[in-house]
């Protein structure tokens, strides 16, 4: 039986990632709002966290070349993966999509708990 497969998700060729400073999606991993747009294994739901004190951000590996930029005290950090004492997510926007954010890496150490 031949059954032509249609919709949204047939492949169409290389699709080029977003600037992986700004949009929340590594190899393994992406914001729930990425689902439908890009595919990895797993999607998650961002969990709010204050950050309780000005925190560094990291692109990965934490070496000072790494460093990414701020987050003050006082702002929200949506967390989407927790490994050891790290915590990997976007700087929270108002946008609609939820995106907008500095993604990378910051301590959890820095961070209150979900609010």
């Amino acid at each position: 039986m031949n059954e032509t497969i249609t919709g949204n998700f047939g492949l169409t060729g290389p699709v080029s990632w977003p600037d992986p400073t700004r949009a929340p999606i590594r190899g393994d991993l992406a914001h729930i709002a990425l689902a439908g747009r890009f595919l990895v294994p797993h999607y998650a739901v961002p969990q709010a966290r204050l950050v309780t004190c000005d925190t560094p951000m990291w692109i990965g590996a934490q070496k000072p070349e790494d460093k990414h930029g701020d987050l003050a005290e006082g702002s929200i950090f949506d967390v989407l993966d927790i490994s050891g004492e790290w915590a990997w997510g976007i700087e929270h926007s108002d946008s609609e999509d939820g995106l907008g954010g500095k993604v990378g890496w910051v301590k959890i150490a820095d961070l209150g708990e979900p609010l």
